[in-house]
């Protein structure tokens, strides 16, 4: 529902509708929709840092981790296992529709110390060593992976929403030149070399 009218029109009353539930059992569990949306929100980031911490397991080539988080951000990984109430494709349109929102609030350092962002968080700051393995020298590790994975959102929104502002056209294969974008300007600006080359069946860094 909230994929489908958005988190402005989204309200308790016509989701407890939809479930045929009074909506006072729904504020048992959420305080408020934007509770829901933090929810949702960090139980994506939380998926993906599973399936990152899983591959980074089989391998010990920083490059190819590194490689593989851009597949996770861009959509060209596969699906990660979220849990099994959680339909991973809806959840992904939701966050790149709905994310900045869970955090662009005026409760957002109350919201922070309380812990809300810890998902997002570890799964920058995983993705932030991966860079400084293999670039220890760039000195804003952590700005390029926040501004990698803002820009996966926001790029896969005006692809759909606003395509004068990006090149990447909606459709099926939004998502690989998504990847593809990604992939090249973390190459650039840490000025590693590419090949196109496939290992295991996933493009990788070389």
């Amino acid at each position: 529902m909230m994929l489908m009218m958005g988190l402005e029109q989204f309200t308790f009353k016509k989701l407890a509708v939809e479930i045929d539930s009074a909506e006072a059992s729904i504020y048992r569990y959420f305080e408020n929709k934007h509770q829901l949306l933090l929810y949702l929100v960090s139980a994506y980031w939380e998926g993906l840092h599973h399936e990152l911490d899983e591959k980074l397991k089989s391998t010990k080539d920083r490059m190819q981790g590194l490689d593989y988080a851009l597949q996770l951000i861009s959509g060209v990984s596969g699906r990660p296992v979220f849990m099994a109430s959680l339909h991973p494709d809806k959840l992904r349109r939701i966050v790149v529709a709905e994310s900045s929102k869970a955090y662009h609030t005026v409760q957002v350092d109350e919201n922070n110390r309380k812990g809300l962002f810890l998902p997002y968080k570890r799964f920058c700051y995983e993705l932030t060593e991966l860079v400084r393995s293999v670039n220890a020298d760039y000195n804003y590790p952590s700005a390029l992976v926040s501004t990698l994975i803002e820009t996966a959102l926001n790029e896969r929104y005006f692809s759909d929403h606003l395509p004068s502002l990006t090149e990447l056209k909606s459709g099926s294969n939004v998502d690989q030149e998504l990847y593809l974008f990604l992939r090249d300007l973390c190459a650039r600006v840490l000025q590693t070399k590419l090949d196109s080359r496939r290992h295991s069946s996933q493009q990788i860094l070389l």
